[in-house]
């Protein structure tokens, strides 16, 4: 419900105009001439909605004076500079899976209202500063950020000057690499999305306030600091993770209400002026983790000779990659065999898979673990799970390796039991612990020789598994190179 007035009241206060008014610029990087770049006239598409007396031509203004300027963007691009979004500029549309990257600061200009709208897993990365300017005394600035739950604005640090007004929407996410700092008087952050900064610093000035509502989540790296008679209440489910200190020395108040739930690593300044309301909670503990693992499982496929290794991680941040590590007979020699990117940033579950070929022999147990990374280099284990491999049928019962050793010597396949072939397809490969091989298809047996040569030749000295398969059969032959 509040919520929904603050929206109404945006609306009818704030004037955010709609989609179907002005020009619209749809940016498309398959145009010709079209080289990635925002300043290229060729890359947008631009339709005059409502034939404008005084039209705008690409590329966009974003600073716009007459016609009112919508700009959707569905593919890669790249702004050099600070942007100002200002005059009659209107909304702002990254989608389907586009990256814009801009080098500079973004700021939104004075008494204006700004609509960011982030949907399909798109990214807007800002090099720069978010500046919210300082609003009139009859008006106030705002930046409302929504979209779907799958994209990202990131900055590097964020500046609310006085009157200034950020809203996260319940789709929205948010995340500043740096501090985020109010200056000047009754500025506001109103979070029902995502929302991760390294620090929020209050200073100066009064009727500052930062508020979350619904299921919102905010992650602050190192402190909150407050000064002033600024004011922060955490309303509804939402959850507030703060890695430092709330330093409210100069008497701010701090409130958990509803069922709001608020993890502190450090301590409360001045705990008497942190009140619990209804259900709200404040919890000592740190809870700031860049990945939240939701399990690890291992499943074999006995057709392919494989082990699936994947994972879930309910809630990512700042996470860079996966490693995928194996130990045998114990728990003490792991090794990397892989690695996985990861989606970065995630307020929902995310799964991921890994496929172990490389083996050197069966009836032995296995153990897994995944390594996580972050973008800082920071890392942590998931749990540990094991696996016994099936024991390698190496009997040659049906072909042959020779010489075996290979002894630096040219390597022959020989089929022994001619009745158990009957001219189906050949597919062969060779792996060891730590290698695998391409998979050769053959249409005709002779294809063998000199194909399973080439591939022992691409493994150093050891032992090596050679992998041949036709119709529904298998079979698995020790070669020590």
């Amino acid at each position: 419900m509040v919520r929904l007035f603050f929206i109404l009241f945006a609306i009818l206060s704030y004037g955010i105009p709609s989609l179907g008014l002005g020009q619209t610029f749809t940016y498309d990087s398959s145009n010709s001439g079209c080289d990635g770049q925002w300043s290229t006239g060729a890359c947008w598409d631009v339709e005059n909605v409502n034939s404008c007396s005084s039209p705008n031509s690409a590329p966009p203004p974003t600073n716009a004076v007459g016609c009112e300027v919508n700009i959707f963007i569905n593919g890669d691009i790249t702004y050099s500079g600070n942007l100002e979004f200002g005059g009659t500029f209107g909304t702002l549309n990254i989608g389907n899976g586009a990256q814009f990257d801009l080098t500079g600061d973004v700021i939104i200009s004075s008494d204006k209202k700004m609509d960011f709208q982030l949907t399909g897993e798109s990214k807007f990365n800002v090099d720069g500063e978010l500046v919210i300017s300082l609003g009139s005394s009859s008006d106030s600035t705002m930046l409302y950020i929504d979209g779907d739950g799958s994209s990202y604005m990131f900055v590097n640090s964020i500046d609310l000057r006085g009157r200034a007004i950020l809203e996260v929407g319940d789709g929205g996410a948010l995340v500043s690499s740096g501090p985020t700092a109010y200056n000047g008087n009754s500025s506001k952050i109103n979070v029902y999305g995502f929302f991760r900064t390294n620090m929020i610093d209050i200073q100066g000035g009064n009727k500052h306030q930062l508020n979350s509502y619904g299921n919102a989540e905010i992650i602050v790296e190192e402190d909150i600091v407050l000064g002033g008679t600024s004011g922060i209440t955490f309303n509804g489910d939402s959850e507030v993770y703060v890695g430092g200190d709330i330093d409210n020395n100069n008497g701010a108040e701090i409130i958990a209400s509803d069922n709001a739930k608020v993890y502190y690593c450090g301590e409360i300044k001045k705990p008497p002026k942190a009140f619990e309301y209804d259900n709200g909670d404040f919890e000592y503990g740190c809870r700031i983790l860049p990945v939240d693992w939701g399990g690890v499982n291992l499943e074999f496929d006995k057709e392919s000779y494989f082990v699936l290794v994947s994972w879930t991680t309910l809630k990512e941040w700042d996470n860079g990659r996966f490693v995928v590590e194996r130990s045998s007979g114990g728990v003490d020699k792991f090794k990397e065999i892989g690695e996985v990117i990861s989606i970065g940033w995630s307020d929902s579950a995310i799964d991921y898979q890994f496929e172990d070929h490389s083996f050197s022999q069966g009836g032995e147990r296995y153990y897994y673990r995944i390594k996580q990374i972050g973008l800082n280099g920071d890392y942590s284990y998931s749990q540990t799970v094991s696996v016994i491999m099936p024991e390698i049928i190496s009997s040659q019962r049906n072909w042959s390796v020779f010489p075996n050793p290979a002894k630096g010597k040219t390597i022959e396949v020989k089929l022994l039991n001619n009745s158990a072939y009957k001219g189906e397809e050949i597919s062969v490969r060779v792996f060891n612990a730590v290698q695998t091989s391409q998979t050769l298809n053959l249409k005709v047996l002779e294809g063998l020789n000199p194909s399973v040569g080439e591939l022992v030749r691409q493994f150093s000295r050891g032992f090596v598994i050679i992998e041949i398969r036709w119709g529904n059969q298998i079979e698995f032959i020790k070669l020590i190179n």
